[in-house]
């Protein structure tokens, strides 16, 4: 009876009546998450009914510690579903890698409101004052044969309004611009006023506190649809991959973090990403399309940053000898392959580069950081 409880507990309801619905909701829970060790999709598929047939018969005869040890074992498959031991690859210019962590990227649709509600106030206030200095009244226009009059209304005693000769024209612009200014401001203030509300009711942190507020024994088995960026970066830091080796009579660089790198540039870089907290793999393998159909070929990026606020990856390459000529056509070549991939200056890619003569500025791979990467 020990690991009808246990099922009780996690997957139905205390109600004994509904043990058997429970206990098939965690047969097929538990032969679900066990398909994923399996790489072939097709096979994968398969295994479900198998596994909860088999599943279903040895239940019965499982201490309830057992039971445990399924929901442990089970428990680990998403992670093998993600295929974490693979490189990632460009499929057209998408990267495919890490957006499986999450079903939902962070929410920031509250800050951009609060940006674009910020920037109507500011219009708003401009256009009052604007309409402050604006003449009093309002125009009515009245057809005469082929031509228009224009009339000045500025007593509601009189909506006939005085004429506006023809040197003295100017005023009819000003008036229709006022006219224009006011239906715009009515429209503004509107739509100011729903922003302001729509802020103030949305909560995008409920979907993390859904999950904060579950008993500690149910979390252990659920993978949020978000993480909190700590854990993200955890999760991100954590694939496991073979980066390019380095052949140990070249020089020795160590960063911060203890790692080895190619130069003293590079160190630069990690430990800056590092003092920003910004996760970064070095050189993580990357699998690239090669221009007029040539085939894939593997690339090894100085650095693939991540952007924790939009769980955007970077890619970060270092020029460091760009007085050089050959050195020089070799990273433009490079340049054109990234971009044949979707990966353009500034978008998805930080290019930093030196020479002899102008060596690496460490306030620009701040700045470089703090543009693309927070």
């Amino acid at each position: 009876m020990g690991y009808q409880n246990a099922i009780l507990e996690l997957f139905g309801t205390h109600s004994r009546p509904n043990f058997a619905r429970t206990q098939s909701n965690f047969v097929w829970w538990v032969a679900y998450k066990l398909r994923f060790g399996v790489p072939n999709g097709a096979i994968r598929g398969s295994l479900v009914p198998i596994l909860g047939f088999f599943l279903n018969l040895c239940l019965q005869k499982l201490p309830s510690c057992l039971v445990f040890c399924i929901f442990l074992i089970a428990s680990l498959a998403p992670a093998v579903s993600r295929c974490e031991c693979t490189p990632f690859i460009i499929y057209g210019n998408r990267l495919c890698y890490m957006n499986n962590l999450e079903l939902l990227p962070p929410d920031d649709l509250q800050q951009h409101l609060r940006l674009q509600s910020e920037k109507i106030y500011s219009a708003i206030t401009r256009l009052r004052a604007h309409l402050a200095k604006s003449p009093p009244g309002r125009i009515r226009m009245a057809h005469r044969g082929n031509g228009v009059r224009f009339y000045h209304v500025t007593d509601p005693k009189s909506p006939g309004g005085m004429y506006i000769p023809r040197c003295e024209e100017s005023i009819v612009a000003k008036l229709i611009q006022k006219d224009y200014e006011l239906s715009v401001l009515l429209e503004m203030e509107r739509r100011l006023d729903l922003l302001n509300k729509f802020i103030a009711e949305y909560r995008p942190q409920v979907l993390g506190e859904i999950f904060a507020e579950m008993p500690e024994l149910r979390r252990a088995f659920v993978t949020p649809v978000q993480f909190s960026d700590e854990e993200y970066a955890k999760r991100w830091l954590a694939v496991p991959y073979r980066g390019k080796p380095i052949s140990a009579d070249q020089p020795e660089f160590v960063t911060a973090r203890g790692e080895r790198v190619r130069s003293k540039s590079e160190v630069i870089i990690a430990d800056t990403l590092s003092r920003k907290g910004i996760p970064y793999r070095y050189e993580f393998p990357l699998k690239l399309k090669l221009p007029r159909g040539k085939g894939i070929t593997n690339f090894f990026p100085d650095f693939t940053c991540l952007n924790l606020r939009t769980r955007e990856e970077y890619l970060w390459e270092h020029f460091g000898m760009m007085d050089d000529p050959e050195y020089a056509r070799n990273a433009m070549e490079k340049l054109d392959i990234y971009e044949g991939n979707g990966f353009f200056l500034g978008k998805r890619l930080v290019v930093s580069r030196e020479t002899a003569e102008n060596p690496l500025n460490v306030k620009r791979i701040q700045r470089l950081a703090e543009e693309y990467l927070l």
